[in-house]
């Protein structure tokens, strides 16, 4: 679920968005922007500041649920720029799996397959 504030505030509001699931990329730019892509596409939570802004006739509807819950973030500009230096690319293939996995399985996988493709 996505909160209206990162973790460094010690206060916080109820989930503006549902679970969007676990990505994991090599990428860290390409990891981020597929964690946009999959937040802008989901549906705001009932009675959240989200869902309570875009309900008000007086607010300013930027068809962007980050620009919606906060119209101060500039996640655009943050991609754009970490793209711009090299940090990595925006373009992703998203590949979705088709079974649940326990955590500690995928941890440990991921960590074995960097470790053999660092091998190589």
């Amino acid at each position: 679920m996505l909160l209206v504030y990162c973790d460094c505030h010690g206060e916080n509001d109820a989930p503006i968005l549902p679970d969007v699931g676990i990505f994991a990329s090599f990428d860290p730019v390409a990891l981020d922007q597929a964690c946009v892509d999959a937040c802008l596409h989901a549906t705001p939570m009932p009675n959240s500041q989200l869902s309570d802004n875009l309900a008000d006739p007086h607010w300013h509807h930027h068809q962007d649920n980050f620009l919606d819950s906060n119209p101060n973030v500039r996640w655009k500009e943050t991609l754009e720029h970490a793209e711009k230096i090299g940090l990595g690319t925006r373009e992703y293939e998203l590949i979705q799996m088709k079974r649940r996995i326990e955590i500690t399985q995928f941890f440990f996988s991921f960590v074995c397959l960097r470790y053999c493709v660092g091998e190589q």
